[in-house]
Parts: C-alpha cells; sequence; structure tokens
C-alpha cells in the first residue's frame, strides 16, 4: 500500500492556492464528496493526481455552464 507521500501530488503550495481558489476547504469536500480533514491533508502533503484531475474535469464543465449563463444573459 502506498504512503501519502508516495503517491503522485501537487506541491502543498500550489495545493493551497487551488483549495484557496476554488472556494476554501468547505467548498472543495463537497465537490469531491470526502471529508474536510481530507482537504486538509492536501493542503499538508499536496492534492493526489486522481483528485486533480477530477477538479479538472469537473471545474472545467462548471466553467462551461457559466460562460453559457453569461451569454445567455447578456442577450436578454
Amino acid at each position: 500500500m502506498n504512503t501519502l507521500r508516495e503517491i503522485k501530488r501537487a506541491s502543498p503550495e500550489q495545493s493551497c492556492l487551488y483549495i484557496d481558489q476554488m472556494g476554501g476547504t468547505g467548498a472543495v469536500s463537497r465537490i469531491c464528496e470526502v471529508s474536510s480533514a481530507a482537504v486538509s491533508q492536501w493542503r499538508r502533503y499536496g492534492i493526489p493526481h486522481a483528485r486533480l484531475q477530477f477538479l479538472r474535469e469537473r471545474l472545467k464543465n462548471q466553467k462551461l455552464l457559466e460562460q453559457a449563463q453569461a451569454l445567455i444573459a447578456e442577450v436578454k
């Protein structure tokens, strides 16, 4: 079994920036359906690569939705 430090991860510094940009520990825990304690560990050790991929896809879809809603609002 891999330990926390053996798993491919983003750096702790990058992870803190990403988590803050996504709305903080609580927001990221809801998006990923994990505990706040898990996200706090990501701040300390880095976000695992698999979770980064998940977040990228999830937020890409959210950005597309926000762009579509903004475009609709401009047309009205």
